[in-house]
Order: structure tokens, then C-alpha cells, then sequence
């Protein structure tokens, strides 16, 4: 008996050795050949269209954008993406219904709607159940300024609504000089210019990121975007620094201020016009011109513009499992009939 312990313990020496050898070569492998792809990596859920953006998904401390440049381009203007369109969130939405409340499941969900609702959206609200958890509006009448919020400055997940005041801000650089739209975008085969109307009309993740990390540093371009919002420092929670994340209030004064800066943008306008017809904004109010901007990812779906006419207004809607795309469009037409006081 004495010389079979000796004999398992000399075997469970040799394993233990044999383990370690095993170990620190795998260790070995995987410095010189790298980690599998994918491997150790977090999964998020479906972007707008592709994969999520890198910078939707990671902290600011994770990342670092690098500062970009741009070459001058001699052809003539107007080259897309390598695929001809890009990837893009607008097909998406077509196709994309999602779980909704109000919808087929609505009642895996107990939403009353919220205190201080606004009463011109009482009966959606009991409708699709909004609350403060799931639902936020930002309205402005653009010839009172009347402006008629719920939970306005809470954050959200922006998805691809954060092309907005991005596009902007590229107009603005441009106005200034210091890029050209005929410039290739950095990490791109395409022009500013183009990537302008991919971002803006069908909404095309690839190229929005690119035009995202060639802006420098995340908290900085956040702190520049605040030239299009009105909102103080206190109004702004702290993370609106460090994620893709926005509030209504943002996105209404966004829309305000292209809307009193339209001599400036006029491309803009264009290809927000012709963004999503028949979605959002432009399901049930027809023959308006409206300039509208969508996000939808995963459980959120959102969208913010200007809906001109006799009596134009800009509106904001930020939401979660709370109707989709159409409640977000009979939001809207229920502020245009408010706004023509019909």
C-alpha cells in the first residue's frame, strides 16, 4: 500500500509538471500570435444598421480617437464608400420592427403614463403607456417660442441621432476653411461631401464614425457640439461627456438652430428632407416639407428635426419600448394639429 502512494504521488508530480509546461506554453502562444479574434471581446446587440459604433459602446476612458487630417482630393465630388452605399440604418427601419409596448407585447409591461404629461399627448401616453422611464419630448412653436417639454433632460442612448450636430459641426469647418468638401475623409475612399448626404439621408454608420474619429478627443467634441443646445451647465448631466448620449432638450435646440441657420446648412436641409419619407415625422403629416433625423438600436427609437408649413415647430421624441415608430409619428402629428390649432 506504502508503494502505490508513493507511485500516485510521483504521477501527480509529473501531471502537475506536465500542466505547467502546458500553461506557460499556451501563454507563450498567445504572445506571439495574439488573442483569437472576438475572443474576450463584449457583444452588444444590433446597431442602426451593422455592428455598433466602437465609440457608442465604449467608455472615453477606453478609447482614444486619433486626431485626423485630411487630403485634398482632384476628382470631382460625389464618390461613396467602397460598397457604393455603406452600411445604413435607414433600410433598418423598415424592416426592424422590434418589441414594442403598446404593441404584441405590451402587456409584459405595467407603464402609467407619467406625472406633468403634457395634455396634448394624454391619450398616447395612455395609449403606449409613456413615462418618464421609456418616453421624452422637447417641443418649440417656432413663431411663439412656445415650448412644451417632458423629462427633456434626461439622457439617452442617442443612437444615430448624434449625426445631427455632427454634420453640423463639419459644415462648419468647411464655412470657415478648414476643410473642403471635395476633402477625402480619413480612413474613407470618400468625399466630405458625400459622406455628408450617406450620414444625414441614409444614414450610414461606417462613414459617421469615420467622420467621428478624425474630430479629435471625445469630451472635446462633445464640449463643441454645445454650440447648437441652449443648456446651462447644471442642465447637463456629466455623462453626456463620456457616451453617445443625448437628451431631447439637446436635440430640439439642435433643430432650432439649423432651422434660424438655414442660409448656412442648406445641404443639410436637403438631405434631412429627404430622409425616411413616409417614417417618423412624415408618417401622418403630408404634403409639409419636414427635415427629420432618426436613431434606432436595439430597444431605442428615436427622432428630432423641423416640420415647417404655416406654422412650423421643431420636436424632439426620445424612446424605449414605447410604441416605435409610430407612436413617435403620431406625437408628431398631434404637435402639428396643436401648433395649426386644428
Amino acid at each position: 500500500m506504502k508503494r502505490a502512494s508513493v507511485q500516485m504521488t510521483e504521477r501527480l508530480k509529473m501531471i502537475g509538471r506536465a500542466g505547467l509546461r502546458f500553461y506557460t506554453a499556451a501563454l507563450l502562444c498567445v504572445f506571439l500570435t495574439g488573442i483569437p479574434a472576438g475572443c474576450g471581446e463584449e457583444k452588444s446587440g444590433p446597431a442602426d444598421a451593422a455592428d455598433p459604433s466602437l465609440w457608442e459602446t465604449i467608455e472615453e476612458a477606453e478609447m482614444v480617437p486619433e486626431e485626423g487630417t485630411f487630403s485634398a482630393k482632384t476628382e470631382e465630388t460625389g464618390a461613396s464608400d467602397a460598397s457604393g452605399k455603406g452600411s445604413t440604418d435607414s433600410e433598418n427601419a423598415e424592416t426592424d420592427g422590434g418589441a414594442q409596448a403598446g404593441g404584441e407585447d405590451a402587456a409584459a409591461y405595467s407603464y402609467t403614463p407619467g406625472e406633468n404629461m403634457p395634455e396634448v399627448l394624454l391619450e398616447l401616453a395612455a395609449q403606449y403607456r409613456l413615462n418618464e422611464e421609456n418616453f421624452s419630448c422637447a417641443y418649440m412653436d417656432l413663431t411663439t417660442q412656445e415650448t412644451i417639454f417632458f423629462n427633456e433632460l434626461k439622457m439617452w442612448d442617442a443612437c444615430s441621432t448624434y449625426k445631427f450636430p455632427l454634420n453640423l459641426m463639419y459644415y462648419d469647418m468647411e464655412a470657415e476653411g478648414k476643410i473642403s468638401g471635395s476633402d477625402i475623409v480619413p480612413g474613407t475612399d470618400t468625399t466630405l461631401a458625400e459622406c455628408h448626404r450617406q450620414s444625414l439621408e441614409l444614414s450610414n454608420n461606417e462613414l459617421s464614425e469615420a467622420m467621428m474619429d478624425n474630430l479629435g478627443e471625445y469630451i472635446s467634441l462633445k464640449t463643441r457640439m454645445r454650440k447648437y443646445f441652449t443648456l446651462s451647465d447644471e442642465e447637463i448631466d456629466p455623462s453626456y461627456y463620456t457616451h453617445n448620449w443625448f437628451c431631447a432638450r439637446m436635440m430640439m435646440d439642435c433643430s432650432a438652430y439649423l432651422y434660424s441657420h438655414q442660409e448656412e446648412y442648406p445641404d443639410a436641409l436637403k438631405y434631412l428632407e429627404a430622409a425616411q419619407p413616409d417614417m417618423y415625422f412624415k408618417k401622418y403629416i403630408k404634403d409639409v416639407p419636414i427635415a427629420q433625423k432618426y436613431g434606432r438600436r436595439d430597444t431605442y427609437e428615436h427622432c428630432a428635426g423641423i416640420v415647417f408649413g404655416e406654422h412650423p415647430f421643431v420636436l424632439a421624441v426620445y424612446s424605449e419600448m414605447a410604441g416605435g415608430e409610430d407612436m413617435i409619428a403620431k406625437v408628431a402629428e398631434a404637435f402639428y394639429e396643436l401648433s395649426n390649432h386644428t
